[in-house]
């Protein structure tokens, strides 16, 4: 059993994490591409989509628990800072590897008009395809 003050170790540092964004608009049909789609809190109309506890919530329904308590984003859709925003990564690699997922997140972008980004960060900084 673990103890009553055990932390989830941190996956990554979040303060940091965007290197290159360039902005895009949530609309029209998803293809391929080597950037990673990054959903924002803000609606095309510059107003925070509400509720404003999305990006956990819907990270959090694709996550998993293993043997310990904590939880674990999936490796395809994560929270994460990206231009000193709270975003909601999206690897395209899962329009190929689990398509109903990337498709019910960017649905979901495009029916609220969320404004999105796309994610440009290289090398170990880069969403990971798993193995």
């Amino acid at each position: 059993m673990l103890p009553l003050n055990y932390q989830c170790p941190i996956a990554s540092d979040l303060s940091n994490a965007a290197e290159t964004i360039s902005t895009y608009t949530a609309e029209g049909s998803w293809s391929m591409s080597e950037e990673n789609p990054a959903l924002s809190g803000t609606m095309k109309n510059d107003e925070e989509f509400n509720p404003s506890v999305w990006i956990e919530n819907l990270a959090s329904i694709l996550a998993s628990f293993l043997a310990d308590p904590c939880l674990r984003y999936t490796q395809g859709v994560q929270p994460n800072v990206v231009d000193g925003e709270l975003c909601l990564l999206v690897a395209t690699w899962l329009e190929t590897t689990d398509r109903a997922t990337y498709e019910h997140v960017m649905d979901f972008a495009k029916t609220n008009q969320l404004k999105t980004k796309l994610d440009q960060r290289t090398g170990e900084r880069a969403m990971q395809k798993p193995s």
